[in-house]
């Protein structure tokens, strides 16, 4: 889907769904939902990576010094 243009898309869209109304609207409602979980995810994640530099770096870990 990603690499489809909007005559790729709307081809995939009407293999997927046919033209039922409904369907379409809760598919569109669907990839909404994915789309703010996965931001969800990606927020939490950030935090988690920034707490455990944060550790390492109480614990000792310089980056400058691994990196060598």
């Amino acid at each position: 889907m990603i690499g489809d243009d909007d005559v790729g898309m709307t081809e995939r869209f009407r293999d997927m769904l046919g033209w039922d109304e409904p369907t379409i609207a809760d598919t569109l409602e669907g990839i909404g939902s994915t789309k703010n979980h996965l931001e969800g995810l990606v927020e939490a994640l950030n935090a988690c990576m920034t707490r455990s530099f944060i550790v390492l770096e109480r614990l000792g870990y310089d980056p400058e010094a691994s990196a060598a």
